[in-house]
């Protein structure tokens, strides 16, 4: 994630070039989940759709609203796959 646990073998380009040529394919999605970052430009910088963004706080209330909305959207995304494929606009 580029921040304290970054990668050791791939540069934020490499992660960004790999994440373009897996999201083409149309049966792969990325999203971003972040709390005390800024997810938005970590987004950006890694060509994954704002939509596809989750921010929390670090208290349980947050938390537990970012797992849920996860969650779902993990569901619906298992879905389409399988219907064969995304939309560039199914947000989290």
């Amino acid at each position: 994630d580029g921040e304290e646990n970054y990668s050791q073998e791939f540069t934020l380009k490499e992660v960004k070039l790999i994440i373009e040529q897996l999201s083409a394919k149309r049966n792969w999605a990325f999203g971003l989940i972040g709390a005390g970052i800024d997810v938005e430009k970590t987004a950006m910088n890694l060509s994954i759709p704002l939509k596809r963004t989750l921010t929390f706080r670090h208290e349980k209330k947050s938390v537990n609203r970012m797992f849920a909305r996860y969650a779902k959207a993990q569901k619906n995304l298992h879905q389409i796959i399988d219907k064969g494929g995304l939309s560039d606009e199914l947000p989290f």
